[in-house]
Order: C-alpha cells, then sequence, then structure tokens
C-alpha cells in the first residue's frame, strides 16, 4: 500500500496541495502499521506546512492527531496529550466529529500514564458520551473499553469489569476482531488484577494473541505475549513468563513500542527477582528505568525505582 500511494503522489499536480495531503495521510497511517516512526514524521511535517498553506483547521486537526498516535506507539505521553490537544482544539473548530473521537479516545490513557488519574476518568466519560452522541457503535466500543482501564485505577473493579463486557458484546456485535482483542487483554487485566482469577485471564489472554495472530497483527501479538509473561509469572510458571516476555521483546523493539518494552523490563526484573536471580534482576530495571526516563513515564520510573531497591 505503501509503494501505492508513494506512486499515487509522484503523479498529483504540484498545485493540487489537497489531493496531495489526502495521499499522505493514508501513507502516514500506513507508516503507522507498519511502526516505521522515522518515515511518519518525515511526512507529518508535510502535512503540517500543507494544512497550513491551505489555511484548514480541520486538516491540520487530523495531521496533529495522526502525530499524537506516532507519540503513542513510542510512550512519549506527554507528547501525545500536547499533539492530541492541539488536534482536539481544531477540530472542534471544523467540526470534524471523527477526528475530535479520536482525540477522546486517546487522552486518557496517556493522562493515566502520566499519574493523572482524574483526568483520564474525566476524558474516558466524555469520549463515550460523545461517542454515543454521534451513535457511533465502534467508537462507543472503544470509549467503553478504554473507560474499564481508567475505572479500575480509581473507581472499582466491578465497575470497570461492567464497562469492557458491553464492550466485548458491541465487539462482537459488530465482528470488529480490532476492538475484540483489545477488549479481551482488557477484560483479562481487570479479572486478573481485581479479582486474582488468573486461569480466567488466561483464557481472555489466549484468545487475544489467537485473534491478532490470525489478522497479523504484530503490535497485537507483541502485547499479547506480554501479557501471558506477566500471566504465567503470577502463576509461578517462571521459565514460562520469561519465554514469553523474550518473544515480546522481539516483536516490541523491532516495532519500536518503547512503552510496551519498558514494561517488559520491569516484569522480567520481578520474574528474575522472584527467583533469587538478583544480578539480572537489576539488569533489567536499570534498562526500565533507563526507557521510562527517556520516555516521560513517571508510572514506570516508580516501578524500575521499586525492582531497583527491592
Amino acid at each position: 500500500a505503501i509503494d501505492y500511494f508513494t506512486r499515487a503522489l509522484a503523479l498529483v499536480q504540484p498545485d493540487d496541495l489537497r489531493t496531495k495531503f489526502d495521499l499522505m495521510l493514508l501513507r502516514v497511517e500506513c507508516y503507522y502499521n507498519n511502526s516505521d516512526s522515522a518515515a511518519q514524521f518525515i511526512d507529518l511535517d508535510i502535512l503540517e506546512e500543507l494544512a497550513k498553506t491551505l489555511q484548514d483547521d480541520g486538516l491540520l486537526g487530523r495531521a496533529y492527531m495522526r502525530r499524537s498516535y506516532c507519540f503513542s506507539a513510542l510512550g512519549d505521553f506527554q507528547n501525545v496529550l500536547t499533539y492530541a490537544t492541539r488536534a482536539k482544539f481544531f477540530a472542534e473548530a471544523a467540526l470534524d466529529n471523527e477526528t475530535l473521537l479520536s482525540t477522546y479516545l486517546v487522552l486518557p490513557n496517556s493522562f493515566l500514564r502520566i499519574g493523572k488519574a482524574e483526568e483520564a476518568l474525566k476524558y474516558a466519560k466524555e469520549g463515550l458520551r460523545y461517542a454515543q452522541g454521534q451513535n457511533d457503535r465502534t467508537g462507543i466500543g472503544k470509549a467503553l473499553s478504554i473507560l474499564g482501564l481508567v475505572s479500575l485505577e480509581i473507581e472499582t473493579p466491578t465497575i470497570a469489569m461492567g464497562y469492557q463486557e458491553q464492550a466485548l458484546v458491541i465487539a462482537r456485535e459488530l465482528k470488529n476482531k480490532y476492538l475484540e482483542a483489545m477488549t479481551l487483554n482488557n477484560l483479562a487485566n481487570t479479572v486478573g488484577l481485581s479479582q486474582g482469577d488468573f486461569f480466567t485471564a488466561r483464557n481472555y489472554f489466549e484468545q487475544a494473541y489467537s485473534i491478532s495472530h490470525e489478522l497479523g497483527n504484530l503490535n497485537g501479538n507483541g502485547i499479547a505475549l506480554l501479557n501471558l509473561g506477566w500471566l504465567t509469572g503470577m502463576l509461578g510458571d517462571y521459565p514460562a513468563a520469561t519465554s514469553y516476555y523474550e518473544q515480546a521483546l522481539t516483536i516490541l523493539r523491532g516495532l519500536g513500542l518503547r512503552a510496551q518494552e519498558m514494561l517488559a523490563y520491569i516484569n522480567l526484573s520481578a520474574v528474575m527477582g522472584a527467583q533469587g536471580d538478583a544480578d539480572n534482576s537489576l539488569k533489567w530495571a536499570r534498562q526500565a528505568l533507563e526507557l521510562a526516563s527517556r520516555n516521560g513515564d513517571p508510572s514506570g520510573e516508580g516501578w524500575a525505582y521499586f525492582y531497583l531497591g527491592y
């Protein structure tokens, strides 16, 4: 697809800036799906200049939203907030409902990752109301799943579970496999963390992994393997946990998913510590701290310091 969009761009007339913008936006999305952040940033710079030349707030909002997605994949949550907030401002001015909903879906997790849980909950609930107002069933499903994750942090597990279960019903109703896999992962975390029901959680994680594998979704595969590593570690199967983390790291590093890579380091530190392997536990904790610091992730830094001290 990238090659096709590149060829099409070569045929666009120099003064047809809108067509150039539309094609380049599609190419950026392809680069995102391939986790090619360097190529994304090159095209994003051009997109923003095109939008400014065209004096189109809606297009500028879309360009900022794509930049926000790129920073999210890199685990740079401060920049996610910066560009998602800008995208929200321009989308509201242009009455661009699609981009506006996208901002509501990315802001909650970013606020949560920098330790602002109340802000995360506020935007998660606003996002759900907005999706419901647009009668966007896919958007409602995504908003419910995100709200479930945030709710688990500051409300009750029962409330969080309810949101995730509603999201799963919608995903299956729409036959949206991407949404189903995301929700299964989130539901597994809710069941495992809040209820200690690790066997049910494992079933959900394995379903999510199976769907991601079926879709050829490397991002989903990496996250599912990361989750299975955490779960098998909780069950005391440390060799299996280590194997899952090592497989996950191969994928996560290749895709440049720094936030998830940092979580793998933290969890490997915990697994090594549980086996009395202090040297390797410290090694992984130091790598987690270095990456969390680069990502501007205080939660990750806190966990890394915990295992360094532990």
